[in-house]
């Protein structure tokens, strides 16, 4: 088997530390197709902690690609995706992907080649073998292959009864879909054979992954332009699973592709907007935060005119610009944007409590740099309040907002309370990370408030805990032990 893998492709049987064959090749593969089929993991958005992250590769069920597919953010849904019809082709992709993705390892393609065999038998309309035989499906496919021998008579019949049926708008949307749901799965399936990474000397199964997204991302350059919603929905996707592996970089271009090939088509304006505000992302990511505000000032304006002012969707992109504002130290605006966002957020019925807690917290930051430290600690307040609603009280996401209260607290120098908020915080996050860099950090945080609150033997506790965290997991991070060592030397 291949020996390292990025977290999210890992196998059950990785994770659990049981021995590794080659079925477990076949599903961080299986992963990979899905991402870039569907457009995220196939564990789902929900996957915010390791821990969890373990449960959901142990026990958790993919959702079918073909569901996945039916809803998206920005207007790119099943309707007109590359996945809407035909039926059977959605449901086959389904039961490929699902197969490999099984949590058995004698369940899945015994190798790499049976789930190319099965890819190349799709593309050619011959029973996969990730369905069971049966009498209905193989008709189904002699059919599919055979169309113009088996439809003969009914042609006839239909003619001499008083001629064919007009082409619809219906049936014009639904060959076209149909035309994309074949490209996609061609341009995979070749991609998947063309890159041939999985002999004997392949490295490790990330290589095998970062072989696979280039090859991919050159081709994408040159093929497809007959067909740009499929080439535009493909770029992004290969883009988001670069950032998944930390390449920001490599996603750009693809981004910059995906947005020309949608600006192509007349009825893909709100896939545009989705398609910019990416990049917008993208830009924040790099550090190019002018480029981003610009970006995302843009996705702002095509939201309003494709979902209205006071759509929801047009508070995504107001929010990430108000954060890029507040970066580049433009208080004012990133006020007025956030205050903005607050109040689409709160007229919604029911309201996103997530995104309005996220909005109140990057608030109580703007108005904390400023000076504002009564307004900073209501807006954390009411951050607080909106993700212990959204998510209960032990949970990363709440904890991050304690961590801003007690850091609004050590600023008015009440260094009791940013004790006890600190103690809430290393307590949820080691729940949920375990042994991890991050505890370190909180334990640094906890021993400064402790050793300012005069509690001298607490905070050494937790300065010498946070060094033993690190040494533990072997961490580089220089700066966490950096600073635990020098509150250690103050503190002694």
């Amino acid at each position: 088997g291949m020996a390292a893998r990025t977290p999210e492709s890992a196998s059950p049987e990785q994770v659990l530390g049981e021995p590794i064959t080659t079925a477990s090749d076949v599903y961080s593969l299986g992963v990979l197709l899905y991402e870039l089929v569907v457009g995220r993991s196939p564990y789902g958005d929900s996957v915010d902690t390791p821990a969890a992250l373990v449960r959901a590769i142990c026990e958790g069920r993919p959702e079918r690609p073909s569901d996945v597919r039916r809803r998206g953010t920005f207007g790119d849904s099943d309707t007109s995706g590359p996945l809407a019809t035909p039926r059977a082709l959605r449901r086959e992709l389904d039961w490929i992907l699902l197969t490999a993705l099984r949590k058995e390892p004698e369940r899945r393609y015994a190798s790499v080649d049976e789930l190319a065999e099965d890819l190349r038998r799709l593309l050619n309309a011959r029973p996969v073998h990730a369905h069971p035989d049966s009498w209905h499906y193989r008709t189904g496919k002699w059919l599919r292959r055979h169309w113009a021998l088996a439809t003969a008579a009914v042609l006839v019949v239909v003619a001499l009864a008083g001629g064919l049926v007009a082409r619809t708008p219906e049936t014009r949307r639904a060959e076209q879909a149909a035309a994309e749901s074949e490209a996609t799965t061609e341009f995979l399936a070749s991609l998947f054979f063309s890159a041939n990474p999985y002999g004997s000397d392949a490295a490790t199964n990330e290589t095998t992954a970062r072989d696979l997204l280039d090859l991919g991302a050159e081709r994408l350059r040159t093929e497809l332009a007959d067909q740009p919603r499929v080439q535009a929905r493909l770029s992004e996707q290969i883009a988001e699973i670069y950032l998944d592996l930390n390449l920001p970089q490599s996603a750009r271009p693809l981004l910059e592709q995906a947005a020309a090939a949608r600006a192509r088509i007349p009825d893909d304006r709100k896939a545009l907007t989705g398609t910019v505000f990416f990049q917008g992302r993208l830009e924040a990511e790099l550090g190019e935060f002018e480029r981003a505000v610009e970006l995302l000032s843009r996705a702002t304006t095509m939201a309003q005119e494709a979902y209205g002012a006071d759509s929801p969707v047009v508070a995504i992109p107001l929010y990430e610009k108000a954060h890029c504002l507040r970066l580049l130290g433009r208080w004012d605006e990133a006020e007025a944007t956030l205050d903005r966002v607050i109040a689409i957020r709160e007229a919604e019925d029911p309201p996103s409590l997530s995104a309005l807690g996220l909005a109140h917290s990057e608030l109580g930051v703007v108005v904390a740099a400023r000076g504002d430290l009564d307004a900073a600690e209501r807006h954390q307040k009411d951050a607080l309040e909106a993700f212990r609603q959204a998510y209960g009280d032990r949970h990363p996401e709440t904890a991050g907002v304690q961590r801003r209260l007690a850091a609004v607290a050590t600023m008015r120098q009440d260094f009791a309370t940013a004790a006890a908020a600190m103690r809430e915080v290393v307590e949820v996050d080691r729940s949920a990370f375990g042994v991890d860099p991050k505890v370190a950090g909180d334990l640094v945080l906890l021993g400064s408030a402790l050793r300012d609150n005069g509690e001298l033997e607490a905070a050494t506790a937790a300065f010498e805990d946070a060094l033993a965290t690190l040494r533990q997991v072997d961490s580089s991070d220089g700066g966490v032990a950096a600073s635990a060592k020098a509150g250690l030397g103050r503190t002694l």
